[in-house]
């Protein structure tokens, strides 16, 4: 395996590893909106009292979501560096 291999899996494996994390970010987003609805009884389109909690849950999912996707981002970036720089070690300057 050459060393332009090794970078085409390792940019390959970086882009799966994102998408896999958003997917998971989401589906914990989604699942812990949905106990906060159920927990506080919010039914969408009438008012139960109980907005405010559910709406700090929903803001609090979506901070967590957003968290976890920046960091996937930044791990994606940095392996992409790496794999750019080992690249560049063997002598290998085409465009990547």
């Amino acid at each position: 395996m050459t060393a332009r291999d090794t970078y085409n899996t390792t940019i390959a494996s970086a882009h799966a590893t994102k998408a896999a994390t958003i997917g998971a970010a989401e589906a914990t987003r989604q699942a812990t909106i949905s106990a906060a609805a159920n927990d506080v009884g919010y039914i969408p389109g009438f008012s139960t009292g109980s907005d405010a909690s559910y709406i700090a849950a929903v803001k609090a999912a979506n901070i967590a979501k957003v968290n976890s996707v920046f960091a996937a981002e930044q791990v994606k970036q940095a392996s992409i560096m790496a794999a750019k720089d080992t690249l560049r070690d063997t002598g290998d300057r085409a465009p990547f």
